[in-house]
């Protein structure tokens, strides 16, 4: 289940970059614009396992976390845009993975909670939760500066993308936007 704070930035934004790895047309795709959705794949792995594959879209919107994910039995969870969610979702989220497949069909041989965010604001349960005090059952990946030589997804963009980004910018945004260090809220 692929969760964003809003269906309209799921459909703006994490479906836009979805379908681009995943055709629209490839499997079954249900869900009107601005409302949940999902999308389903059957395909063949090398071992000639069959996966059917099945992803969720959900936007949080205005709804507690709990009205939405309350009963919910997914294999796993990514919350696009941790920053901007609540931590409700990120605690009912650890609470609902590993529900699927069923034990008597064998289990998840994978399950837990996949994560995506902007540096976080200081004051954020995100920021204090996890990279503060990284809990041992997380694992943080920091991606580098957009302006370091080790920084990703620079093949994908112009030349001196970041760099035409940062001139002229606020500091605090050159600071968590560019180089991805937290900072304080505006």
């Amino acid at each position: 289940c692929t969760i964003h704070s809003n269906y309209r930035q799921l459909w703006r934004s994490t479906l836009v970059s979805w379908f681009k790895l995943m055709p629209r047309d490839a499997g079954e795709f249900t869900g009107a614009e601005n409302g949940p959705a999902t999308h389903r794949i059957a395909f063949q792995l090398g071992d000639g396992t069959i996966v059917d594959f099945r992803n969720d879209f959900i936007g949080i919107g205005e709804n507690a976390a709990e009205d939405v994910m309350r009963g919910y039995e997914p294999t796993a969870f990514y919350l696009n845009e941790c920053d901007l969610l609540a931590e409700d979702v990120y605690e009912f989220a650890l609470g609902r993975v590993g529900r699927y497949p069923d034990m008597d069909e064998g289990g998840p041989s994978w399950y837990g909670v996949l994560a995506d965010c902007n540096a976080p604001v200081l004051q954020s349960w995100l920021y204090q939760k996890i990279f503060k005090n990284t809990p041992g059952n997380v694992d943080l990946f920091r991606q580098p500066s957009a302006t370091s030589p080790q920084a990703a997804n620079l093949a994908n963009l112009p030349k001196g993308y970041y760099e035409r980004q940062a001139a002229g910018a606020a500091d605090w945004y050159v600071a968590r936007m560019i180089e991805n260090k937290p900072g304080y809220s505006r």
